[in-house]
């Protein structure tokens, strides 16, 4: 709303697999008005997607763990990226990611990502949580192949849509749209 850009990502001091969550704010013309890094845990963590909260500050979607063995991450942090609250969700499974985060109309925090499936590639993951990151519903969707959910945007009556990259509907390498209700059944 301010007219500058807020980015997020990946920063490490060395070439360890050690890792923080970047935060950073640039101005239009691409001049550095902030920048932090926010440590989730002692391994690697990062952000892949930001979005703009209802109370000024922002929602982050990521991973945080051992590389390749990393956890669903959402990171809530305030206008100047200071960390309000954060959470990991694992469940056993090896490698799961938030590629995109995004505050609902309703308030509820909505993620999508990917959960490696044992012995059967990469599902499309849907999170949904409250407004302080507590888990309302976790799903998963997807085929035989990879299906990993890229990015997701609220549509009417609290729908939302999702992009995923497909290799198990359609040729492979696919585009897939999804549509699906505020209680994550396929439309």
């Amino acid at each position: 709303n301010d007219g500058n850009y807020v980015l997020t990502g990946f920063t490490s001091n060395d070439d360890s697999d050690k890792s923080d969550v970047f935060f950073a704010k640039v101005n239009i013309q691409g001049n550095v008005l902030l920048k932090t890094s926010i440590k989730i845990t002692n391994k690697y963590d990062g952000g892949y997607s930001i979005s703009k909260t209802a109370d000024g500050g922002y929602i982050i979607g990521g991973e945080a763990g051992h590389s390749h063995n990393e956890d669903f991450m959402m990171l809530k942090v305030d206008q100047n990226g200071e960390k309000q609250w954060s959470k990991n969700f694992s469940d056993g499974h090896v490698d799961t990611s938030a590629y995109d985060a995004i505050e609902a109309s309703d308030g509820y925090f909505n993620f999508v990502g990917s959960q490696s499936i044992v012995d059967r590639y990469d599902d499309i993951r849907f999170f949904k949580t409250n407004s302080t990151g507590n888990k309302i519903w976790d799903k998963t969707y997807g085929g035989d192949k990879d299906d990993i959910g890229e990015s997701i945007i609220e549509s009417e009556n609290n729908t939302f849509v999702v992009v995923a990259g497909t290799f198990s509907y359609g040729k492979a390498g696919d585009v897939l749209l999804m549509k699906i209700n505020s209680d994550g059944e396929v439309i």
